[in-house]
């Protein structure tokens, strides 16, 4: 028998993986690292095999793929070509929460 404290973390648990759709995971995450320049054989890949400019990406997906209910992204285009700027815009004008962006050209997001 589950006492209360871990009965109400399990369904916590239960609630955010119905958030995240785990039926659908795999292509959602998919979605965002195509987006940010990843190729199939590139999503295969380990992170270890990424220079730090790609594992910036890699963070950059993990953060997009949660989806919290707000996020703050410091200056997210650093390491990202102009297709996965292009891309990174799109995503966040159709996000739904709160995502506030630290940037330093006005013409970039």
């Amino acid at each position: 028998m589950l006492s209360t404290e871990a009965h109400e973390t399990l369904l916590d648990v239960y609630e955010r993986l119905e958030e995240l759709d785990v039926n659908t995971a795999e292509m959602r995450a998919a979605e965002i690292l195509h987006g940010l320049g990843f190729s199939a054989t590139m999503m295969q890949e380990k992170c270890k095999n990424f220079s730090g400019g790609w594992r910036m990406r890699i963070a950059l997906a993990r953060a997009l793929y949660i989806r919290p209910s707000m996020m703050l992204l410091d200056e997210p285009t650093n390491h990202l070509d102009l297709d996965a700027c292009v891309w990174l815009e799109q995503y966040l004008k159709r996000y739904d929460s709160a995502a506030y962006r630290v940037r330093t050209f006005n013409s970039i997001l």
